[in-house]
This record gives structure tokens, sequence and C-alpha cells, in this order.
């Protein structure tokens, strides 16, 4: 059965995904141009302004945002506690930065 665009995206969500996971892989697709345009497709920025500014640019061009703070692979208490902590910075910075986004929590 052929696979249509949404699933062929998602595909290839998980795989950048996984290759997050690992340091070297992460290296790898970050120095290859196609592979960081590839992830500039899903990751809007590693840091929180990065991902402001395309949230800006996204909503001047009438989009809505959803920032997601990748914490799905956290494993260990102290995992926990900063992932937690990056979330309530970006939630603290998006109630005084005016952009349109939400924020996904895993």
């Amino acid at each position: 059965m052929p696979r249509n665009r949404t699933t062929q995206g998602n595909l290839l969500r998980v795989l950048l995904l996984s290759l997050s996971r690992a340091a070297w892989e992460k290296r790898l697709v970050t120095r290859w141009k196609a592979g960081r345009q590839i992830a500039a497709r899903f990751v809007a920025g590693e840091m929180l302004a990065d991902a402001l500014q395309v949230t800006s640019d996204l909503n001047a061009n009438g989009l809505n945002v959803t920032l997601d703070h990748l914490g799905e692979h956290t494993s260990t208490s102290a995992d926990a506690v900063q992932a937690t902590e990056a979330i309530l910075a970006l939630l603290d910075t998006l109630r005084i930065r005016p952009v349109r986004a939400n924020v996904s929590i895993n």
C-alpha cells in the first residue's frame, strides 16, 4: 500500500527523534547541510531564543505554533527535574512574549 505524505512525515519525525538521542548522530546530522534542512522542518531551534524567533516568523505568516520541549527520553529524576524546569521557563517566557503559541508537554 502506498504511503501518504503524513505517514512519510511521521516516519521522518520518528527517525529524527531517535537520531537526537545519540550525540555522534546528532553531530553528523547538524553538520550535514541536507540534515540541517530536514531537521529545520521539525525543530525550531535548540535554544529557546531560536524557537521564539521561528515562532514570531510563523505568527507573522498567520500561523499558530505548538512548542515541544523534547523530554520523552527522560529516564532519571534529574532528567525529569531538568525537563520540568525548561518547560516552566518556556511557559514564563510565553506569558511575557507576544507570540501565538502553546506548549506540548510529554
